[in-house]
């Protein structure tokens, strides 16, 4: 049984003289006592922490930029978003199409209010956007699932 303990004492002892001596050398030093990083990080650089904010307009965003600020998406953004689903989906040019109103909404489930047959939704409450917009005199309608997801939808 003595036998068996041996090595393990050993490689322990061992382990705590290499965290003594890194101790050590790292106080005589004037440096970190223990390695943080492989890479020292450029004087540029800045690491934000990884904690997130809900925006009122239900999304969630986290730190960003030089001093690690929450940025919440603008309703232009929303907006802009709109524009382009729509653009894009029905093939009418950007320039053609204007904002009519833009209003914060709770839908009932994934389905942003408009839901399709034979579709499975989550059904949880979303908060998001209902947007009309306007183009060639014709108006249509926009639904937005946290300000990031967008479905042109054929009824109010």
């Amino acid at each position: 049984m003595q036998r068996g303990f041996a090595p393990v004492i050993l490689v322990m002892a061992l382990a705590l003289l290499s965290v003594g001596l890194a101790y050590f050398y790292g106080v005589k030093q004037g440096k970190q006592s223990l390695p943080i990083a492989l890479v020292s990080p450029s004087p540029e650089s800045v690491v934000c922490a990884q904690d997130a904010l809900q925006c009122p307009d239900g999304t969630y965003v986290g730190r960003t930029g030089p001093n690690c600020e929450f940025v919440c998406p603008e309703e232009n953004q929303i907006k802009k978003l709109a524009r382009l689903e729509l653009s894009e989906t029905l093939g009418i040019p950007l320039a053609k199409i204007t904002i009519e109103n833009v209003e914060e909404v709770q839908w009932k489930n994934g389905s942003l209010g408009c839901p399709e047959p034979g579709q499975v939704y989550t059904q949880a409450a979303i908060p998001g956007f209902k947007i009309t917009l306007k183009a060639d005199e014709k108006l249509y309608y926009i639904h937005s699932g946290y300000g990031k997801s967008f479905k042109v939808c054929t009824k109010n």
